[in-house]
């Protein structure tokens, strides 16, 4: 298989994020760590019609504007988490405890 950049690519890629759990959940803390931070604190600055938003991502203050995009996605993520099966839904909260990204976690 060839990738767009016209780049051979193993018919196994991607199956090592299956088979090593460790791959897995360092991916998820790196999301948990850069990702989930700014989705929140732009959430709490849209709740609150803030212009910009601080947070602490990666051991380092960030400050940006508000982002309606950022928004969307602090909104579609959870509407499309609730519409997986509960068995896929206890797989998942699972798979990202203790990584940053679970959303059952208290909002900073």
């Amino acid at each position: 298989m060839t990738d767009q950049r016209g780049i051979a690519v193993p018919e196994d890629d991607g199956q090592h994020l299956q088979t090593s759990p460790n791959l897995r959940t360092a991916l998820q803390r790196e999301i948990g760590e850069t990702y989930v931070p700014p989705l929140r604190a732009n959430a709490q600055a849209a709740a609150t019609a803030e212009e910009a938003w601080r947070a602490k991502i990666a051991g380092a203050q960030w400050l940006q504007q508000s982002c309606p995009y950022q928004k969307k996605c602090r909104v579609n993520l959870p509407r499309e988490f609730s519409a997986l099966l509960d068995t896929d839904k206890l797989c998942i909260h699972q798979m990202i405890e203790g990584t940053g990204c679970d959303a059952r976690r208290s909002k900073r």
